[in-house]
């Protein structure tokens, strides 16, 4: 998260928080936030940095327009942390009361988690 705050997109192993938090450039070409590696491998490391070089090197206003996604993602816990997670516990209430299953209001909720964390 400094990282991104700083405008150094960053290179991630797609663990935990980190794959929710940075939005991969070579899939979401235009969209991204940084780079991000599935294969917990030198190799996988290696893809990575391999592909944030030759983005920098290109340079110009796709590079730029990379640095601008990143510094823009709102980590504030007020605003975009805390509501989301209102919303899931209200979700989460609204099924109960509906006498929804345990295992498919789980199921709902943590899907609607992963909607809201998209954004």
């Amino acid at each position: 998260m400094i990282s991104l705050r700083y405008g150094t997109p960053p290179i991630v192993h797609a663990t935990g928080g980190l794959r929710d938090t940075v939005r991969d450039e070579h899939d979401h070409p235009g969209a991204g936030t940084g780079f991000v590696f599935r294969h917990a491998t030198s190799d996988g490391l290696l893809w990575a940095c391999r592909e944030f070089a030759r983005r920098f090197r290109t340079g110009g206003g796709t590079w730029e327009s990379l640095l601008e996604r990143g510094m823009a993602v709102d980590f504030d816990w007020r605003t975009a942390s805390a509501p989301a997670y209102v919303e899931a516990y209200k979700r989460a209430a609204e099924l109960r009361r509906a006498g929804s299953t345990i295992a498919g209001a789980a199921a709902r909720t943590a899907s609607l988690l992963k909607s809201l964390s998209k954004g």
